[in-house]
């Protein structure tokens, strides 16, 4: 099995979208620092919902993004996000396409 990569949409809790993104920009310098399967990790803000991000992931493989779901750097940030997030993300996993 190939790559794989993920699209998350995150809904944030208006007036807390500095807040959002100085924890992301720490999550995802983490994350690229310790998890050499990660080959993107990137955040982006909606210019027409200003509470709304999406996260764009790509992993070398299902086993890297399976590692990257029980990363110990992460479970501290886990907590730090709880007054942050307006819902639960709506996540997309996907195959990548081979040509």
């Amino acid at each position: 099995m190939g790559m794989v990569g993920i699209v998350a949409t995150l809904k944030i809790v208006p007036g807390k979208e500095k807040d959002f993104e100085k924890l992301f920009a720490e999550l995802r310098a983490s994350t690229l620092k310790n998890e050499p399967g990660v080959l993107m990790y990137d955040f982006y803000k909606s210019r027409s919902e200003p509470n709304t991000y999406v996260v764009m992931e790509q992993y070398k493989s299902q086993a890297d993004l399976d590692a990257h779901g029980v990363a110990e750097h992460a479970k501290v940030f886990a907590p730090r996000f709880g007054g942050i997030m307006a819902a639960a993300p709506g996540v997309h996993i996907m195959d990548r396409c081979e040509q």
